[in-house]
């Protein structure tokens, strides 16, 4: 036989209820933004500058141009 819960008791079991049910809310949420976190890894860079000064390849031609540049300016002047 169940005992009869007064107002108080009642309103405390419906808060208890409602708490429990929030917690597995966020509990949910929690675990599904981590399954969708997971394939999130990094990968290898694999970006190509194309200024020689970053990627090295012609630097030379590069470096020689600007001193080109710098030497026709003083001329200039």
């Amino acid at each position: 036989m169940k005992k009869k819960l007064t107002k108080k008791e009642q309103e405390k079991e419906k808060r208890d209820k409602k708490l429990i049910y929030q917690f597995c809310g966020f509990l949910c949420i929690f675990f599904f933004l981590m399954l969708l976190t997971n394939p999130l890894w990094s990968d290898e860079m694999v970006f190509k500058f194309k200024s020689p000064s970053f990627s090295g390849i012609n630097a030379s031609s590069h470096y020689l141009t600007i001193e080109n540049q710098e030497f026709n300016r003083k001329m200039s002047i």
